[in-house]
Parts: structure tokens; C-alpha cells; sequence
């Protein structure tokens, strides 16, 4: 396995790359992006994706949200259709 990581701070985005040679001789590849979001930019895209934020955490056990939380827990609705934001 080879892995590298690459690093988009002007996009708050992030790149986990690795790289597996198979018994068989294939390469196997696979990527998992990051996407860093602030409150307001998960709420914005929660909301544009037809639901409705209920509550926000700093994690998924229910510990209350903070600005400088490294992660965001989103507990949302789906909205009705004729209230969906465009």
C-alpha cells in the first residue's frame, strides 16, 4: 500500500490517496476527500439539500456545539416540498 495526502486550504479541503497492489498484480485506488465547513456553510448546504437543521453538535454523542469544535454533528429534517429553499 502506498498513501500520500494532499492538501487544498484554499478549498478547506483535504485528499487521503492510497494505492494497493494486489496479489493478482491489479492496482486498487481510493480516495476519501474532507471537506472542512464552518456552521454556516453546513447549514447553508443542509438546508439547500432540502432539509431543515434542527440542532447542531460537536460531535455524535449530543455534546453541545462550539465554534472551535473539530467536528460538526447535524441533526436535520427533510423539509416539505414547497418549502425547499433554491
Amino acid at each position: 500500500m502506498l498513501e500520500q495526502g494532499f492538501d487544498y486550504p484554499e478549498l478547506s479541503v483535504c485528499l487521503d490517496q492510497a494505492v494497493f497492489l494486489e496479489g493478482n498484480g491489479n492496482l486498487s485506488a481510493y480516495r476519501m476527500w474532507f471537506q472542512d465547513f464552518s456552521r454556516e456553510m453546513i447549514t447553508c448546504a443542509v438546508e439547500n439539500g432540502g432539509f431543515d437543521v434542527q440542532s447542531l453538535w460537536r460531535d455524535l454523542a449530543g455534546t453541545p456545539f462550539t465554534e472551535d469544535a473539530e467536528w460538526i454533528g447535524v441533526i436535520a429534517k427533510k423539509m416539505a416540498k414547497h418549502a425547499m429553499l433554491i
